[in-house]
């Protein structure tokens, strides 16, 4: 006779053991790229998951993920299509083919791969997180807060939403929020450097100038070799206080620091801006026009661009470029700079310059520093 409880065990281990022989492997292969930080051993492991033909498309998938963490977006790009194939309702590859997208500056893609993440599992907060980085890029501020607020909705205390909040408040003018989501990552995390850079640009929204620098000083002290760190503070010392000699060395210096996927553009600005301080104006704009071919949508190039042509007396040119950036997003206080434009074009300053400054809120701020 059949021992029905024998038998029971028996099968609830075979259930067991399939279970981990199924999804071993892909957590091993997890661990080694993601925290072991080998992304060549879980590689090999996926290699041999996929000759013996064993969950072949997860391990596609997979593999994708370690060529991630190698930058070798291309190839990470073919496996996770492949995975996509043999897998076709992997919420987890449409959500790595959307970071490889984001990586790519192909962030249309990576809204459209997000979003089909979530509509395949509703609770994958890495999609929400990575799609809103994207409406950043895509200067959909809205719709980038919502996706934070859903996230913050189910986790109050989840860091990188609440970082991703504060950009989207200080674009969107609501520093007060920024400011508040600042404070609450910081309590999560008090020595991260982007924390302070964002708080400090919320601070300048609000006018507070002495908190912005202090915030900004921080954010470089933790990451010295940050370059957007260190820009942020030469840009708020263009605009509101007196340029030094030293500058366009420090700048200079800045553009040799070592950049993630998303910067390179950032090293031109940085060249750029030293030139004009040195007032070599038309190669100022050539680095800033290479810096738009890696990322063309960018409006703080697109404000230098205004400064270079109006330094050049190209005049239609640089309100061209500075209402290009304007609509592009350019937060008010980063047009401070426009009044070092007062003593070397005075009429361009006083037609237009100026105006604009009064017109952004800007202009009481230079009056009660200068």
């Amino acid at each position: 006779m059949i021992n029905l409880n024998a038998l029971f065990l028996v099968c609830l281990l075979v259930v067991l053991i399939l279970i981990l022989a199924i999804s071993l492997p892909h957590r091993l292969g997890y661990f080694l790229a993601n925290r072991l930080k080998k992304p060549f051993w879980a590689i090999a492991i996926y290699n041999l998951m996929i000759k013996l033909s064993y969950t072949v498309g997860s391990a596609y998938i997979n593999r994708g993920q370690a060529y991630i963490v190698l930058r070798d977006y291309q190839q990470a790009l073919r496996d996770t299509e492949r995975g996509l194939e043999l897998r076709p309702q992997s919420a987890i590859g449409y959500a790595n083919r959307g970071i490889i997208h984001m990586h790519l500056k192909e962030y249309h893609q990576t809204v459209q791969d997000c979003s089909k993440a979530i509509e395949l599992k509703p609770l994958l907060q890495a999609a929400y997180l990575n799609r809103c980085f994207a409406y950043l890029k895509l200067k959909e501020f809205r719709l980038a807060r919502q996706d934070c607020e859903h996230i913050l909705n189910v986790q109050p205390s989840n860091f990188r939403a609440l970082a991703l909040m504060v950009i989207c408040c200080v674009y969107l003018g609501q520093y007060e929020r920024a400011i508040e989501c600042s404070n609450a990552a910081l309590a999560l995390r008090p020595d991260d450097a982007n924390c302070y850079h964002n708080r400090g640009s919320a601070y300048m929204g609000m006018h507070n100038l002495a908190q912005a620098k202090a915030d900004y000083l921080r954010s470089q002290e933790l990451d010295p070799q940050g370059i957007d760190h260190g820009l942020v503070l030469e840009w708020y010392r263009l605009g509101f206080e007196q340029p030094d000699e030293a500058m366009p060395e420090r700048l200079e210096t800045l553009a040799t620091f070592k950049v993630h996927d998303i910067q390179q553009h950032t090293p031109y600005l940085c060249r750029g801006i030293a030139c004009w301080l040195r007032g070599h104006y038309e190669q100022g704009l050539v680095e800033f026009e290479q810096g738009l071919l890696l990322e063309p949508q960018d409006e703080e190039f697109y404000f230098w661009v205004g400064m270079a042509c109006a330094s050049l007396g190209r005049e239609q040119e640089a309100q061209d470029a500075l209402k290009h950036a304007l609509h592009l997003g350019l937060l008010p206080f980063l047009l401070a700079p426009l009044r070092l434009l007062q003593t070397q074009q005075p009429d361009f300053y006083a037609r237009y310059a100026q105006p604009l400054l009064i017109e952004t809120g800007q202009h009481s701020n230079l009056l009660s520093i200068e």
